[in-house]
């Protein structure tokens, strides 16, 4: 289910970034490089206006007569017999007797009636309090964390775990790398359960309460690997298929964890069978959104470089977006019609970038541990990278319309 991307883009991000950087540890991986940085941006605006006017009416007035004294009453009475003309003019005041002024105030007691309405007019905020049950599946959005060579219980961790927390998000998944330095049983807990375990359904560590079910899907790195046959992270985990790697259908979204280690049984190539049991999945997915995680980079120009191996044709098969780690760097590309994102600032050393950016290169990152979060919709999905300490350093929407 492959999208056409129409990204609405804010990233900061280069190889010129400084910060203090942790020790680096030794990189276990092929590299390879070539390509050039782009960047992004974004601006607002707004505008208002205003009203104004006036008006009044004007009025009129009488006026009056009298007769002299009885003294020529004969004479005198024809005119006062044509006084009663004059008194044609208070018959004029009758019209204003008949004044409709009075007439027109039974219309303002016809609009206590329209006052009236109004109370049945609030009856529609009522009716729109109907619309919030079902505006939270396409409104409120499924929130993701996705964090990757995190597993060092240092500070870094800690601070990277506050982040994620803050965020609430219904569901954590890793980039690999979950265990340093060997993936031992006696540095799992202390290394993951410490800072996620209210992620980890069935948890059986000492660090508190586990989730009612599993939100925490880890993928597995080349450090876990250094375990005999992965052992310690398969039993610490209940995790579906085999455990190296697997799915999850959220609905809205769908998970899938694969291994990208040269050690894994079922191989790391485009034809492996592991491969093959990705393309079958995708192709059956009914979800909006198919994310593909592991944790050596398909594409990458940092320290390691890219795991050419690892360039499966995701977006054929109908992926929406690939994420991976291992370079302890953050860094954005544009793979055909998808992002693809290297995410490896959890916890562990940060690498400085001292290769040039590569073809696909959108935004890349080096300075502060972080994380990303990925809120997806029934109208599209963003995916962000922020530091520790809050500040958001890229920022993609990709939209679509989901049934």
């Amino acid at each position: 289910m492959a999208m056409v991307l129409s990204a609405v883009i804010s990233g900061i991000g280069c190889q010129d970034q400084q910060s203090g950087a942790e020790p680096k540890p030794v990189p276990a991986n092929k590299t390879d490089a070539g390509g050039k940085p782009v960047d992004t941006g974004n601006n607002p605006s707004r505008d208002a206006g205003a009203p104004d006017g006036a008006m009044g009416v004007p009025d009129a007035a009488p006026d009056s007569a009298g007769t002299p004294p009885t003294t020529t009453p004969p004479t005198t009475t024809p005119p006062p017999t044509t006084t009663p003309p004059p008194t044609t003019p208070p018959t004029t005041t009758p019209p204003p007797t008949t004044t409709p002024p009075p007439t027109t105030t039974p219309p303002p007691a016809t609009t206590p009636p329209p006052a009236t309405t109004p109370p049945p007019a609030t009856t529609p905020p009522p009716t729109t309090t109907t619309p919030p049950p079902t505006t939270p599946s396409s409104a409120i959005p499924l929130r993701i964390a996705a964090i990757g060579d995190y597993g060092e219980d240092n500070s870094g961790e800690g601070d990277v775990a506050n982040l994620v927390h803050g965020w609430k998000p219904d569901h954590v998944i890793t980039l690999g790398d979950n265990n340093y330095q060997s993936g031992a049983a006696s540095t799992i807990d202390t290394n993951i359960g410490k800072y996620y375990h209210d992620f980890i359904g069935g948890y059986r560590g000492t660090f508190g309460a586990g989730s009612a079910t599993n939100r925490f899907w880890p993928s597995p790195g080349n450090h876990d690997w250094v375990a005999t046959d992965l052992k310690p992270y398969t039993d610490y985990f209940t995790l579906p298929n085999n455990e190296r790697y697997y799915d999850v259908d959220l609905g809205l979204v769908h998970l899938y964890a694969m291994d990208s280690d040269e050690h894994e049984p079922d191989g790391n190539k485009a034809t492996s069978k592991q491969a093959l049991w990705l393309k079958d999945k995708l192709a059956a997915s009914k979800s909006c959104y198919d994310l593909v995680y592991f944790h050596y980079p398909a594409y990458s120009s940092g320290d390691h470089g890219s795991s050419t191996e690892m360039r499966w044709p995701f977006e054929a098969w109908g992926a929406d977006a690939v994420l991976h780690g291992h370079d302890h760097d953050y860094e954005r590309f544009q793979v055909g019609g998808i992002p693809y994102f290297t995410n490896g600032l959890g916890a562990a050393g940060i690498y400085k970038f001292t290769n040039s950016a590569l073809p696909e290169t959108k935004v890349r990152y080096d300075a502060k541990h972080g994380a990303m979060l990925i809120n997806a919709t029934t109208t599209g999905i963003t995916f962000e990278f922020w530091t520790y300490d809050g500040q958001k350093i890229d920022s993609i929407t990709v939209p679509k319309t989901c049934p």
